[in-house]
């Protein structure tokens, strides 16, 4: 993926993840005054993904919306672009502490919301799951055993295997390479891009644009370490 498409990605997922929340409102004048800059009006735009958000909306939708603004913003105004990647580590980082809102009568996860944040309480006929929870929990516990016994070869087989993986991912070292670290999960590849980072000294590894970028010049050069390419990239973040 394109570096600037990776930024508007992450910039757009951040302004979802801060919008439902507490932090809103010290964000969305940040927003709105980094379009203003660029000349496009945003406030109506942003008080109907706060909205859509806080009355149980699909994120998915308001996060493409705002990856299509932001990568708008991105190539017709190259210049903010190191003004949006601090905005977009700065919600990111504030989102996760932050309470999540949502309005009154929303139904959020199968569930009524009955305050402005996020007690809930359950929408569903309680003394219908008493009636049934008991014929339900035998019928499940049946069907656990029946595949127990059909099943535990093979899946003693496939453990056995993933064992082997985590065992290879768990090698996976600065000096692998690209193809190498490419197969770890997530959070193993992360880690090593730290230490690769930790050992030629070089600082802003730990931004949520890092793995996407480092992960992009990988897959361009399998065959080059994971090293060589963060010595390569320097310190972008």
């Amino acid at each position: 993926m394109d570096p600037t498409d990776v930024l508007a990605q992450a910039a757009a997922q951040a302004l979802i993840q801060v919008a439902a929340t507490e932090a809103w409102s010290a964000y969305r004048p940040r927003v709105a005054a980094l379009f203003a800059r660029a000349g496009t009006d945003a406030s109506a735009r942003l008080d109907r993904t706060r909205a859509a958000l806080t009355a149980g909306g699909q994120p998915a939708r308001e996060e493409g919306r705002w990856e299509a603004e932001f990568g708008r913003l991105l190539h017709g105004h190259p210049h903010l672009r190191t003004e949006i990647r601090a905005l977009a580590d700065a919600m990111a980082g504030a989102a996760p502490a932050a309470q999540v809102l949502h309005s009154p009568g929303a139904q959020v996860g199968g569930h009524q919301v009955v305050s402005g944040r996020d007690s809930i309480v359950d929408s569903h006929n309680t003394s219908d799951n008493r009636r049934y929870g008991s014929l339900i929990g035998m019928v499940l516990l049946a069907a656990l055993g029946v595949a127990a016994v059909l099943y535990a070869g093979p899946r003693i087989v496939g453990w056995v295997r993933d064992v082997g993986a985590a065992t290879a991912t768990s090698r996976v070292t600065p000096d692998s390479t690209c193809r190498e670290w490419g197969r770890a999960d997530d959070l193993t590849r992360r880690q090593v891009m730290l230490d690769a980072a930790d050992r030629l000294g070089l600082g802003g590894y730990g931004s949520p644009l890092a793995l996407p970028q480092i992960s992009y010049q990988c897959s361009q050069q399998p065959d080059r370490t994971l090293l060589d390419v963060v010595r390569r990239e320097g310190p972008a973040f």
